[in-house]
C-alpha cells in the first residue's frame, strides 16, 4: 500500500503551478501585452497557488485536530478559517467579474491549473509500479 506525504506533494504541484504561471505571464508580456485572457489566466493560477496553500495548511491543522495532537485554540480558529478561504476567493472572483479587469473565462481555466496537476499527479502515482518512489 502506498501512503502519499502531503507535503511532498503539494510542494511538487506548487512548483509545476508556478512554472505554468511564469509561462503564462512571460507569454503575456511578450506575445500580446495585456491580453485579457492570458491575464485572467495568470491571475487565476496566482488565485490558485494561494488557495491550494490555504487549504493544505487547513487540512494539516484539522488532521492534527482530529489525531489530538494539539488542541490549541488558535488551531481551532484557523481550521474555521476554512470557510473564510471560500468567502474570499468568491469575493475575489465576483470584484474581478464586476471589474472587468480581466477574462472570466481565462481566469477560471487559470484558477484549475493546480487541481489538474493535482489529479494528473496522483493518477501516476496510482499507476506508477514503484512504491516507494517520492512521487518522483
Amino acid at each position: 500500500m502506498r501512503s502519499l506525504e502531503l507535503g511532498v506533494l503539494f510542494r511538487q504541484l506548487v512548483q509545476g503551478s508556478v512554472v505554468i504561471l511564469i509561462l503564462s505571464t512571460v507569454s503575456m508580456f511578450f506575445l500580446e501585452p495585456w491580453r485579457p485572457v492570458l491575464l485572467g489566466f495568470s491571475l487565476g493560477a496566482a488565485l490558485s497557488i494561494l488557495n491550494g496553500w490555504l487549504l493544505v495548511n487547513s487540512i494539516q491543522k484539522l488532521v492534527a485536530f482530529i489525531l489530538q495532537e494539539s488542541r490549541e485554540f488558535a488551531q481551532v480558529l484557523y481550521i474555521m478559517g476554512m470557510v473564510v478561504r471560500w468567502l474570499v476567493l468568491f469575493a475575489v472572483l465576483v470584484y474581478i467579474g464586476w471589474s472587468g479587469l480581466c477574462n472570466l473565462l481565462g481566469l477560471l481555466a487559470g484558477f484549475f491549473v493546480l487541481p489538474s496537476l493535482a489529479v494528473a499527479k496522483v493518477i501516476y502515482i496510482l499507476l506508477s509500479p514503484r512504491v516507494d518512489s517520492k512521487y518522483s
